[in-house]
């Protein structure tokens, strides 16, 4: 794990780690703390600090401590040309209104062994705010961390508009949008193949509804990183509280979507919506999150065909689709993945509206409802595993949550003693999400 000695990062960066909750020998790889970083230890030493907003705040000043600078777009442009400080502290409430981009004023302090700090100042008794009612476009920097202030507004942050940027990590911030959204508007957008080891981690996220909002909405929302993990995060009240899309490129893919909890706050409404290729020896896994919404995998007729991911001992409240290549949506099959130890609590589909042969594995999954493959819908065990030759192991049948039939708390997901699914998963656990680890801890 990632340690602070002084103002320098040192990590273990060759030696993986592991999920120690799967058994020995089918543990998800997950990318060492080097690429997506803990928050420091060690205070920086006041030379390496700047501060924005506050008391006498004004871009005129200097912004060391006692003189801080009054905008984000001042901070941004200070922080990008730095060569000899790294921590930005938030001082106070700060509103951005007027979009700029960062790629004008130089690349930042970031770098492997020092990421740049964004935090609020430490002196605060409070959670400082940036209000984000204008695209800030973070172009050209690697290696920041972003930790702990709160955000507000209609619009946020993108990663890569126009050129590369990399190792973003955004930790334990809590976010409100307001307004309509937008095409592809989320807190934090990480832009086509631009953005590489994109993490968001302990993250609560509400968006700005669904009535009126524009469709691709998104709390955290990125196309085409080859490098991500967002873990921990609690995500609510958008088109799709989740969305990630693969651009169609040819390169190893680590994408790690776990943990995280999607609680639906207009029922049935908002789908989560995922797109990948874990085919070019990486991993596309997608674990231990509970989702109030639909699921769709699917490479909604232009990013990648979603190839050899990894849906395990997820709990899905509604529906969980691996979409088939017709419909008139000029999808490809979802193909050689696998589906195990899930929850599905209402529909399963598997490729659905098309005729082509399966090539994904299912088994150990507990069905709440109907399972559909193709065009036909199957409401018993046999008659699945017979037309599927699939889930030999699963168990059809509503489960019992210890929440009662609508849970309103992650821990409430917990399948209740004598309830289907219960203990019988690969492991010998239940099936569906561990909610000990799930949401934001």
């Amino acid at each position: 794990m990632a340690n602070i000695i002084t103002t320098n990062w040192t990590a273990n960066s060759t030696t993986p780690l592991y999920d120690a909750n799967y058994p020995a020998g089918d543990r998800p790889f997950i990318y060492s703390d080097a690429d997506y970083p803990p928050v420091p230890t060690v205070e920086p030493s006041a030379a390496n600090q700047r501060f924005v907003g506050g008391a006498g705040a004004n871009d005129s000043n200097d912004g060391t401590e006692g003189t801080p600078w009054a905008t984000w777009d001042k901070a941004m442009q200070e922080l990008c040309a730095s060569s000899t400080w790294y921590c930005l502290n938030i001082g106070g409430d700060i509103t951005v209104s007027s979009t700029f981009s960062t790629k004008f004023y130089g690349s930042g302090p970031g770098s492997s062994i020092q990421f740049a700090y964004i935090r609020p100042d430490p002196a605060l008794g409070s959670r400082p705010t940036l209000t984000v009612n204008a695209t800030v476009e973070v172009d050209g920097q690697d290696y920041w961390l972003w930790y702990g202030f709160d955000l507000a507004g209609t619009s946020g942050h993108w990663f890569g508009q126009d050129t590369s940027t990399s190792h973003h990590t955004i930790r334990n911030m809590v976010g409100v949008m307001t307004g309509t959204g937008g095409d592809n508007i989320g807190f934090f957008y990480g832009i086509n193949s631009n953005i590489d080891y994109f993490g968001a981690f302990n993250n609560d996220f509400t968006g700005p509804g669904i009535a009126g909002v524009h469709g691709n909405t998104a709390c955290l929302i990125t196309f085409g990183s080859v490098n991500l993990r967002w873990e921990n995060n609690i995500v609510t009240n958008c088109p799709r509280p989740l969305y990630y899309k693969h651009a169609n490129v040819v390169t190893p893919t680590d994408v790690h979507i776990r943990k995280n909890y999607q609680y639906d706050t207009v029922a049935g409404s908002e789908p989560c919506f995922f797109s990948g290729d874990g085919s070019n020896s990486g991993v596309w896994e997608i674990v231990d999150n509970i989702f109030e919404s639909n699921v769709e995998i699917s490479n909604g007729g232009g990013g990648a065909q979603p190839d050899s991911l990894t849906i395990e001992n997820n709990t899905f409240f509604r529906d969980l689709q691996l979409q088939g290549g017709g419909g008139g949506e000029g999808n490809d099959d979802v193909v050689n993945s696998t589906v195990r130890n899930n929850v599905i609590n209402v529909d399963y589909e598997l490729l659905r509206y098309t005729s082509n042969t399966n090539t994904n594995t299912s088994n150990y999954n507990l069905f709440g409802n109907n399972a559909i493959y193709q065009t036909t819908t199957y409401s018993s065990l046999a008659t699945w595993q017979s037309a599927t030759s699939q889930d030999a192991n699963s168990v059809f049948g509503a489960p019992t949550f210890v929440g009662g039939a609508t849970p309103s708390t992650i821990a409430g997901y917990a399948l209740d003693v004598g309830s289907n699914g219960k203990d019988v998963g690969s492991d010998g656990n239940d099936m569906g999400a561990n909610v000990t680890t799930v949401g934001n801890l």
